[in-house]
């Protein structure tokens, strides 16, 4: 609202504003706000640097600047920090800072194979977190794409109460956010924490906690049912799996979108309990995505399947190939 009124103001201040964001356009408040009063015709030069990952002489350098250069024993660990983060400045941070510090866990550098793993130093700090902060960091991690902060908090069974929780995550660039309340987005700040995180979780909390997400998402209506279906399959609830595949092969069909309708017409069919009737209808779907998406070859080997359950069913019309 204050970045809205200085712009739109008919005394507005000069000003240079120099911001960094991810490709968020869609859900990034202040960026709505920029590109809206762009369209209105408010002028705003705009200059967009695309920011990527520091090359590997930059990284080398910054690691050597981070470790130190008189520091004999680190000097080979700069190599191996450049490598292992991948050119993200921030995790050149965390591996240098854990080479400096002394913890009561074991070594995250092991000095005999020279190496330093940016997996062991963030989980070394995850592990830390207290209990609910870290069932919700897991919580957001399994989402594996931005959910809204009251969704992650149901799922993580905690309550609105605890939306606090999500400040040290931020601070700790461990989560990112889109706003901040209750209905704004959260997400995992980057891939490498979030892979950290599921790899380190045990398989029936993992299950369970994918569980809770699809219900969640489910009870909110306004998801893709494909993801509600990606939970409950993750959960080993393939019935309920099948059915949202079936439901997302169906919306994918009428925007379209043939290739993807019949990707998840075959998930669907790979899900759900044997039943002639429903099998020869999602049969019948997949072929029907398989011949406007222009395969009538593979087409017409569904509806001979489909056609072979029929039993008795009245013929379908023809189908034309286009």
């Amino acid at each position: 609202a204050l970045l809205q009124h200085l712009i739109r103001a008919n005394d507005s201040p000069r000003m240079m504003l120099v911001a960094c964001s991810r490709s968020e356009v869609e859900t990034n408040p202040c960026l709505q706000v920029l590109s809206a009063d762009a369209a209105m015709g408010f002028f705003i030069p705009r200059n967009n640097l695309d920011i990527g990952p520091l090359k590997p002489t930059e990284s080398r350098k910054l690691a050597q600047h981070l470790v130190g250069t008189s520091r004999e024993q680190y000097a080979t660990l700069a190599e191996q920090i450049s490598s292992e983060s991948q050119g993200v400045p921030l995790f050149i941070f965390e591996l240098a800072q854990q080479v400096d510090t002394v913890h009561d866990d074991p070594p995250v550098a092991d000095s005999r194979a020279g190496s330093i793993a940016l997996e062991q130093v963030l989980w070394t700090r995850i592990k830390r977190l207290d209990a609910k902060t870290l069932t919700l960091l897991q919580t957001v991690a399994l989402a594996a794409q931005p959910i809204r902060a009251r969704d992650a908090l149901l799922a993580a069974e905690l309550s609105s109460a605890d939306f606090t929780l999500f400040a040290p995550l931020r601070a700790n660039h461990l989560l990112c956010s889109f706003g901040s309340d209750l209905k704004d987005q959260v997400a995992v700040f980057h891939d490498r924490v979030r892979e950290t995180v599921v790899r380190n979780l045990a398989e029936s909390d993992s299950k369970a906690c994918h569980h809770r997400l699809a219900r969640c998402l489910e009870a909110s209506g306004d998801v893709d049912p494909e993801r509600v279906a990606h939970h409950y399959q993750s959960a080993g609830a393939s019935d309920h799996a099948g059915s949202y595949y079936r439901l997302a092969a169906e919306r994918a069909a009428e925007q379209l979108a043939f290739e993807r309708a019949a990707r998840l017409y075959r998930l669907s069919l790979e899900l759900l309990p044997v039943d002639r009737q429903a099998r020869k209808e999602l049969l019948i779907g997949l072929a029907d995505a398989l011949a406007n998406a222009g395969r009538g070859a593979d087409a017409a080997v569904n509806y001979e399947q489909a056609a072979e359950l029929s039993d008795g069913i009245e013929e379908s019309e023809p189908v034309s190939y286009t």
